[in-house]
């Protein structure tokens, strides 16, 4: 496992300006540890840079999906639309339609 001040410094670099990075990684490492610490972060990475060809968001651990919904809330920032592809409904119901964002197509 990378060190807490690397995996840090690297979630960071991936995020998006919008987003609080150093909070969202705070609340990270306070919900996970050790190697899905390093999942939750490439994951909620993924999500926050995700073009509109992903659709495998379904496929991940439903605590990690419920967490990354959370924050989403928490700290407000919106998520692809693509997210909810395939999502139970009891998570897109979670998901307030406004914070829902159509994202970019890069071929």
């Amino acid at each position: 496992m990378n060190s807490l001040n690397s995996l840090h410094d690297e979630f960071i670099q991936k995020l998006p300006d919008a987003i609080p990075a150093d909070l969202l990684f705070k609340a990270c490492s306070q919900n996970f540890w050790g190697e899905e610490l390093e999942t939750i972060c490439g994951e909620l990475a993924d999500t926050l840079n995700a073009d509109c060809s992903r659709e495998d968001f379904y496929l991940w651990d439903y605590d990690h999906l419920e967490f990354i919904i959370e924050q989403a809330r928490r700290f407000h920032f919106s998520l692809p639309k693509n997210f909810v592809n395939g999502l139970p409904q009891q998570f897109v119901l979670r998901i307030e339609a406004d914070h829902l964002y159509a994202p970019e197509c890069r071929n």
